[in-house]
């Protein structure tokens, strides 16, 4: 079972520190997440992660180094009926703890979708847990199969960890 978040700080410099319920912390770059809006259609519940790009010192004479990225949070809603509201609730829990505040999903018309109503309970859920989290459009939106070969470059790399229960696997 992989350790829980049980504390988050930032720092004057912007790293992000998590303690850890195993007594261990980590300090993060950037945490960001990502939102799958559930699909009523296709009957697929809404789901969401939370990465962590590892803070890396820099050394003196090599090029910036990128950190891994951890896996952090993910939440899928059990099901299509009550999926938004529980995602939603989930994600505003997770985002406060791990301070993520920034995530990428489809935030406009894509696909023959209208996904506008979906940015916008977000929003109305961010103000009223009064968080400073936002959505942005997701870089890969309209070539997911991009985005899923960076996901499998990352994780043979060893670039991307995931657990092994994680619901992604």
């Amino acid at each position: 079972m992989e350790p829980k978040v049980m504390k988050a700080q930032e720092t004057e410099k912007g790293i992000i520190i998590h303690e850890l319920d195993n007594g261990e912390s980590v300090r993060y770059l950037a945490i960001r997440g990502g939102i799958s809006w559930p699909l009523i259609a296709e009957n697929l519940p809404g789901y969401y992660c939370i990465l962590g790009e590892e803070y890396e010192e820099k050394m003196r004479f090599e090029k910036e180094l990128r950190g891994r990225l951890h896996l952090i949070a993910e939440h899928e809603a059990p099901d299509i009926l009550m999926s938004l509201r529980n995602v939603l609730t989930k994600l505003a829990d997770d985002s406060a703890l791990t301070l993520c505040d920034l995530f990428y999903t489809v935030t406009e018309i894509f696909g023959g979708e209208d996904y506008k109503g979906y940015a916008e309970a977000f929003n109305q859920m961010s103000n009223k847990k009064k968080l400073p989290a936002s959505l942005e459009q997701a870089p890969y939106a309209d070539r997911p199969d991009l985005g899923v070969n960076y996901i499998k470059e990352w994780l043979q790399s060893g670039k991307l960890l995931l657990p092994e229960d994680s619901i992604v696997l």
